[in-house]
């Protein structure tokens, strides 16, 4: 199962994630208020078909807040639901 790297980005200022990648497009979650994970969601959807697993590469997290931190956790957490699905997924040429 092939390994991609995602790199995943804060912008403090606009208070965008971006989460590249994952696909062509970037993945933009906007956290200045609700924070809706569908984007990525979606994203991870899209890629089942193709069978790899990702690895999250972010920026250091020590000096944002608690609800940076608490959203790049749950970004991580998704993303390690995700590559478990994949890999107990059956080989369809099996």
């Amino acid at each position: 199962m092939p390994e991609v790297t995602l790199s995943l980005t804060f912008d403090e200022v606009s208070k965008v994630i971006t989460i590249s990648g994952l696909s062509a497009a970037v993945v933009r979650i906007d956290y200045s208020a609700d924070i809706d994970f569908t984007p990525l969601v979606e994203s991870l959807l899209d890629s089942v078909a193709t069978d790899n697993s990702f690895i999250l590469q972010s920026t250091s997290t020590e000096n944002h807040d608690e609800k940076d931190k608490l959203i790049a956790k749950t970004i991580t957490e998704i993303i390690a639901k995700y590559n478990e699905v994949v890999a107990l997924a059956p080989d369809e040429e099996a």
